[in-house]
C-alpha cells in the first residue's frame, strides 16, 4: 500500500499494518514494527481501500488487520485487545459487524 508522506511515499505491505487510527483530518498508522506514520488523508480513503482486503472498521476512528486480534474483550462495552496488548474501541453500532467479521 502506497502512503504519501510531506516528502516521501512509503510502500508499506498490508500484513505489516496493525491499525490505523483517524486523527482529525490524518490518519495514523501502526505497523508491526512499532512504526507509526502519519498520512494527511481521511480514514474513509483508507476504509475503502482495506476493508475489502480483510480489515474490519470497528469504531469512527479505527480501523484494525484482524490478523493481529487476539480478543474481543466485553468490558466497558467492547474493544479490541491487540496482540501488542493495544486496546481498540468498538462502537455500539459496529459490536454485531466485528463479531461477525471475527467469526467467519
Amino acid at each position: 500500500t502506497a502512503l504519501p508522506l510531506f516528502t516521501e511515499t512509503r510502500y508499506v505491505e498490508l500484513g505489516n499494518i496493525m491499525h490505523c487510527e483517524a486523527q482529525n483530518s490524518y490518519v495514523l498508522f501502526y505497523l508491526n514494527n512499532n512504526e507509526k506514520i502519519l498520512v494527511s488523508r481521511p480514514l474513509k480513503e483508507y476504509d475503502e481501500l482495506l476493508s475489502p482486503r480483510g480489515f474490519i472498521r470497528c469504531h469512527q476512528t479505527h480501523l484494525v488487520n484482524p490478523k493481529y486480534i487476539k480478543s474481543l474483550l466485553k468490558e466497558d462495552g467492547a474493544s479490541l485487545l491487540l496482540r501488542n496488548n493495544t486496546r481498540i474501541p468498538v462502537s455500539k453500532s459496529k459490536r454485531e459487524f466485528v463479531k461477525r467479521s471475527l467469526a467467519g
